[in-house]
């Protein structure tokens, strides 16, 4: 016969199970949008990729994360911009291949979240650069 374990082993075993599930749910949902995120995507197209409902997956994300979805979604897009502006490429295509149908739109939110427009900033990046030459 077995000797009883102590209730906070049974404890620190599913809190661990429970973390890793979390662990593994937040993975995929960042999966997921990191490699559509150049795309249109729905919260029920990225709740049916990883087997949930579109409630359950913006509780359960914001929970582990801190963030909605679409928020990560925002952040992955800018920071794909920002390495696009380095280039010559003009905005209103980067503003499409980061998955932004509204080159407009794209403007607004990147200036609300980095500080100023895309083309200010691609000025910033290329007066860095060459100061640096």
């Amino acid at each position: 016969r077995v000797p009883p374990q102590p209730l906070s082993q049974f404890s620190l075993a599913n809190a661990e199970e429970k973390n890793t599930e979390e662990h593994d749910f937040s993975q995929r949902v960042k999966a997921y949008l990191l490699s559509q995120y150049h795309r249109p995507i729905t919260l029920e197209q990225v709740a049916r990729a990883v087997g949930c409902s579109p409630a359950h997956l913006c509780r359960r994300f914001r929970e582990l994360t801190g963030v909605t979805p679409f928020q990560f979604l925002r952040e992955v897009r800018i920071e794909a911009a920002k390495r696009l502006l380095n280039s010559e490429m003009p905005i209103t295509r980067i503003a499409e291949m980061v998955g932004f149908e509204n080159p407009l739109y794209f403007s607004k939110v990147f200036t609300k979240q980095i500080g100023e427009s895309p083309q200010k900033f691609r000025l910033g990046m290329k007066a860095a650069k060459q100061s640096k030459a």
